[in-house]
Formats: structure tokens, sequence, C-alpha cells
């Protein structure tokens, strides 16, 4: 029972005071309470020192308070034991907590259901947490490993100057960002953006940093990406315009026999032997120019998918005949004494009978085998195939000759690739389209080719067609055949080389071709007196330029290859003009005409090339050449070209 009461008590019961006094306590606590309320009294009479606790108290039927009650045990006046109660309301304190406390909890739940990775770092830089999500993002099972050690060395060393610099800059009020590659816990890679920025306490001190890392790696990835096709279209038109420039010289090379033998063999007075000898280099050359554009169309109908495989059954060793004859046709015209051809097959008496495309197996075949003959000038060139084993025909062309680079290795198969070689004593011709149309054929025939080699010491091309149980088939032989030395026991596989046509090198090229004048014998200029420097590599065309030349009166000296124009420099003084290759086996022409340019500045260098692009012209120009022809020559042109330099020379007294 409530003995006595202040003011502020009526207050804050909303109770008059003469009816606060005399009530009873307990029905003013909030039921739930009541025990509570008991319980505290009973301790308070039990030790006698004051006590504390909370309590609600009812102000009216729909709304309590919340006050710490202080009570502790007096003596009244009487004598008698009594309690005294002091109340304090800290409704508004325990609102306020509430309040923060809730907020508290929103903001957590907040950061962890981000996205994001939110961490909070002291100024040192270690870590005191982290958002669930997170640890979830990075993969961490026992945040404890990693709090109050140092972040910064989570990142990889090549970023960390980054991380502090960000730290460094967030502790002098100033958030900064950076953008690194830090994989989690488990090691997963991963691309983070992350900012720094400054956290102040009440006094607007910064005293903690928070980092927000937000997982980017789907987006460097897609970057990444970007970037590499970027690089891939780039580096296709680079390809593609190589392409076109290598298309356009090995059109050109043979054109120029082409066109300057025909005009040669309207001449009456020429003798039988050499119109038979010119008809002989006009088929050569023709079938160059067949093979070229044959390579062109196989791959043009490759790339647009309306070329189709056509089996039928065939004897595999037939075919490994026919190839033989014709690849040592091959040989023996080009005149390699020093190279030798071994055709391996398995030791059976059995005939094999396979269902396959034989013309895309000889293609194939052919490519590899003019390649292998274009790049081994010694040696052994091997071809063969393994005998169908687990439904698979393997077949392979090895030679030891130059090879190819590793770097090449992995693109010698795509279009207008070229495997690099270090010989620079030799340049070898082609488009970079063979190897390209090997694979585009034999994946008609879901087979796949390959290649190994080592540089310097020769390489093996090997493709494999699959076949189907039926598609193969045994029969005894009546009568052996002795046609291929050998027998094959192992595949040597070794890296290949460039996919180039069996094209030899040449270096003419003309973009407006023009059919060769045959003149009168009077309509010829008269250059005697003078006398030609005449600088080419390809024994057709150097036959030619003698042959229209020989009629002027002019004196002419011939140079192969740099080393033999440049022996020739002690006697420059007595040439009234040369004639120059821009493509030698070993040397780059344009730079042959800036030494004779330094050598004799008057000295007219007309530069000739299969090279037919306004900036070939544009180049050779600006080594010192005073034109630069393309290759078909035309005779008129030809002539009046040179007579244009000659008459602005006096004759040469030196020369003899």
């Amino acid at each position: 029972m409530i003995l006595e009461a202040n003011l502020f008590s009526s207050t804050l019961f909303n109770i008059p005071r003469n009816k606060l006094i005399k009530s009873s306590i307990y029905r003013l606590i909030l039921p739930a309470d009541k025990d509570v309320f008991y319980l505290f009294c009973k301790k308070l009479d039990l030790t006698g020192s004051p006590e504390v606790c909370e309590l609600r108290f009812l102000q009216n039927k729909e709304s309590f308070f919340i006050s710490r009650l202080v009570a502790s045990n007096v003596i009244g006046r009487d004598g008698t034991l009594r309690s005294q109660l002091v109340f304090r309301n800290i409704s508004e304190e325990r609102k306020m907590e509430t309040d923060l406390k809730e907020s508290r909890e929103f903001v957590q739940s907040m950061i962890d259901s981000s996205a994001d990775c939110i961490k909070v770092i002291d100024l040192q830089g270690n870590l005191l947490s982290m958002s669930q999500g997170g640890q979830t993002l990075l993969e961490i099972d026992d945040l404890g490993l990693y709090l109050n050690r140092s972040w910064v060395n989570f990142w990889k060393a090549e970023d960390r100057e980054a991380v502090v610099r960000a730290i460094s800059s967030a502790s002098n009020g100033i958030s900064d960002s950076f953008k690194a590659f830090c994989p989690t816990a488990k090691g997963t890679p991963k691309w983070w953006d992350v900012i720094i920025s400054p956290i102040r306490d009440s006094n607007g001190r910064i005293s903690r940093l928070l980092a927000l890392a937000r997982d980017i790696t789907m987006g460097k990835k897609a970057e990444e990406d970007l970037i590499r096709a970027k690089e891939r279209a780039e580096e296709s038109d680079r390809l593609k315009s190589a392409f076109l420039a290598n298309v356009s010289h090995e059109i050109r090379t043979p054109l120029n026999a082409i066109v300057g033998f025909s005009s040669l063999l309207s001449d009456p007075d020429l003798r039988r032997e050499e119109r038979a000898r010119f008809g002989d280099i006009i088929r050569e050359r023709s079938g160059d120019l067949l093979n070229l554009i044959h390579d062109i169309l196989d791959l043009a109908g490759i790339e647009s998918g309306t070329v189709s495989s056509f089996k039928k059954t065939m004897v595999i060793d037939d075919l490994f005949e026919e190839l033989e004859i014709s690849f040592r046709q091959k040989l023996q015209k080009a005149n390699k004494t020093a190279l030798k051809l071994i055709a391996e097959k398995p030791s059976t008496q059995d005939r094999t009978f396979i269902v396959s495309d034989r013309a895309i197996i000889m293609k194939v075949f052919g490519h590899l085998f003019d390649n292998a003959l274009k790049f081994t000038e010694s040696g052994i060139i091997r071809f063969g195939y393994h005998f169908p084993s687990e439904n698979i025909l393997s077949c392979y062309v090895s030679d030891t000759g130059i090879g190819i680079e590793k770097d090449s290795l992995e693109s010698i198969f795509e279009h207008f690739r070229k495997g690099s070689v270090k010989r620079t004593d030799k340049l070898y011709g082609g488009t970079g389209l063979g190897l390209s149309i090997c694979k585009g054929a034999l994946d008609l025939l879901h087979g796949r080719i390959g290649v190994e080699s080592v540089s310097g010491q020769g390489s093996t091309f090997w493709f494999t067609i699959p076949m189907n149980e039926e598609t193969v088939a045994l029969q005894p032989r009546t009568e052996l055949t002795a046609a291929f030395p050998g027998h094959i026991t192992s595949h040597p596989r070794g890296k290949g080389q460039p996919d180039i046509k069996n094209t030899r090198t040449r270096k003419m090229n003309r973009s407006e071709a023009e059919p060769w004048e045959t003149k009168p014998e009077t309509d010829l200029p008269d250059w005697t007196g003078s006398k030609f420097l005449v600088v080419e590599d390809e024994e057709s065309n150097l036959e030619l330029f003698k042959l229209i030349l020989e009629p002027t009166g002019v004196e002419i000296v011939t140079a192969e290859t740099g080393k033999e124009v440049r022996d020739l420099f002690s006697v420059l003084d007595t040439f009234n003009l040369v004639l120059l290759d821009i493509r030698l086996p070993d040397a780059d022409g344009r730079e042959l005409a800036r030494e004779i340019k330094t050598l004799r500045p008057d000295l007219p260098v007309i530069a000739q090339s299969a090279h037919a692009l306004e900036n070939d012209r544009r180049k050779s120009l600006q080594a010192g050449c005073a034109e630069h022809l393309t290759k078909p020559i035309n005779r008129s042109e030809w002539f009046r070209v040179i007579g244009n330099y000659l008459s602005r020379e006096k004759p040469n007294p030196k020369a003899r």
C-alpha cells in the first residue's frame, strides 16, 4: 500500500495524489510485470540493500510508461520498516534505444543483403568486419581467420600500391577507388571495383574506413572479350590485306612470263628451239596460275558451304601409288638432287579397301607434299599412312626441312596464315591458303589435321579420317606391288611448316597488265654504248628482259641477289641505269636502292616489282627510285621510261 506520494508521482501515474495514497501499487503495475515486482520486493527484504529494476506502469487503460525503480528500506517515524520507492520515467530513453537498435538492424540487414562486399577497416588497413554478402562473395567460411589482419596483403603484389594509396586518401578525408584482381578464399579468380570512404565519429574525427567492393569479374571478362574481338578483327583485316597483296604478287609473277613470252612467240625470226622453250615456260607458269586460282576457288567453296564430300570405294594402295608417281615428277622438276622421297605403307599382303572422298585425300596430300618440297633443300621427304585402327585412317607427310617457329604452330591452319621462319637467305612465296584448305576439306570428312615441328630440323604434318566399320575391308593380294620401299612401324610426328602452295618465289606484279607489243626492228631504241645493271632473281624473267634489251645494243650486266649487287658497287660508275627487282632472296631491293643512290646519286634506279599497290610505289620512290614499274612489264612503256632517263644521261665513257 502506498503511504505517501509526492506531486510528481501523481503526474507520472496520471492519478490524483489523494487517490494515489492508500492504493495498492500492484494495481499500477502492468500485469505482465507484477511477478517481476514481487520477486524484486522479496530480494529487497532479503538483502536489505537498495535494489534497482525496470517496470512498466499503467498511465491509463491504453498506455503505460517505463520506469526505473530504485527501492530501499527505511525506518518510519513510528519505528516500523518501510520501503522507499523512487520512480524515473525512462520511456523516451528506451524508445530511443529501441529505435536505434531497429535502425542498426535495418542498416545491417541492408548491408547483409547487398550484392557487394562491404568491409570496415581501421586506419592502418586491418580488417575489422565484413558483410555477410561479402563473406559469400569471397567464399569465406570462417571470418575470424581474417579479422584484425592486414587487408592490404589480401591483394596481389602489383595492386597493393593502389590499395595503400586509396586507404591513405580516405584516411585524409577523401574517398578514393581502384580496380584490382583478388581471388576468393577458395581460389576463384575475381576482379573488384573498390571505393574506400572515411567513417567519422561523433566528434567528426575519422576513426574507421568503409570499403565497398563490387564484383566486376563478368564485366572485366566482357571487356577483355571485346578487346580480343577487336584485336582479332584488326588482325583479320591485316591478314586479309596481306593476303590480297600476296595474291596480287602470286598472280602477276606467272603472268609476267606468260604475257612476255607469248608476245615473243609472234616474232617471225624466232628459232624453233626458242619457240619450244618459250612455250614450255608459258605452260609451266600457266600451271602455277591455275593452281593459285584453284586454291582461291577451293577456299571460297569451303567458306560458303557449297562444297560437299563424295565418298566411294577405293583401294588405298592404288591411291598411294598414284601419289608417289606425281610426287616423284614434282621432285624431278624441282631439280633438288639432294632430296630423297620415300613412300611408306604398312607391311601387309592384303589390299585395303576404304570408302572415302578420293579427291579430298589427294588434295590434302598434294598441299602437304608441296609444302615439304618447298621448304626442304636436302634430306628426306616421307609420306604414308597407318593401317586403319579403331576405325581411324592416319596419314602423314614428314620432311627434314627448315620447320617453323613455335609461335606459329597454333595459327598455322587459319586463313591467310604463313608460318614464320628464321632463314633470310631465301624467300618463300605463297598465299597462306594451302593448310586452311586442307583443314576445311578434312572437316567435310569429320577429320583432323595437326603439325609438329622443330625449327631447323623438320616437320611432320598428319591428318586423320574416321572410318565406319563397313568402310574398311581387306582382300588378299594376287600380286604384290613393290611401289613402296620399306614400311612404317611408327608415326614420326614433328612440327609443321607454313601452308604455302608449290609456287616459286617471284617478284613481279602489275595492276593493269597490258599485252606485250611487237614492234618492227626499226622502232627499237638504239642504246649502243649504254650499260645496264639488271637485278632479277627469277630466271625466266631475267631471260625475258635480256631478250628484249639485247636488240637495243645495250650492254647488260645481271645480278640475282643482293650480295651480287653489292659486289658490283666498286664499278657502279660504269653503269648508266639500274633495273632493280624489289624482292630478292637475301635483300630488300629498296634498301639496295638507298645504298646505290648514296654511292651514285645521279644513277637512275628503276624499281620493278610484282607488288602493284600505290603504297608499294610510294615506298620505292621514297627509297630513291626514279620509277616503280609493276609486272607484267609493258615493253613499249618500259622502253619509254628507260629512254626518258637515258636521254638525261650523257653516254658513260666508262661503259664497255
